[in-house]
């Protein structure tokens, strides 16, 4: 029988990432939660305590998992005639 640990995470409700308490099997790494979630990686930053988690982390007992969405952008608007909008 695998020990189970729980795990609180807060995600943004903004962009319908999960938040609460959930049970995992002891053993689980960051990359695994957010598999079991629906989460992609790609898409959060997950800190614990303030610290960014790298994906390989494990999860302890009592964690709680902050999920920050990614966001990038970039690049100029421009009008098609190399004008700046």
């Amino acid at each position: 029988m695998t020990a189970m640990i729980r795990v609180h995470v807060e995600g943004s409700p903004i962009l319908n990432l999960p938040s609460g308490a959930i049970e995992v099997p002891q053993g689980r790494t960051v990359l695994e939660l957010l598999r079991d979630l629906g989460v992609h990686p790609d898409s959060v930053l997950p800190f614990r305590q303030e610290v960014p988690l790298p994906v390989d982390s494990p999860l302890w007992d009592g964690d709680r998992i902050l999920l920050v969405p990614v966001v990038s952008g970039g690049g100029r608007l421009t009008n098609g005639k190399g004008l700046d909008i």
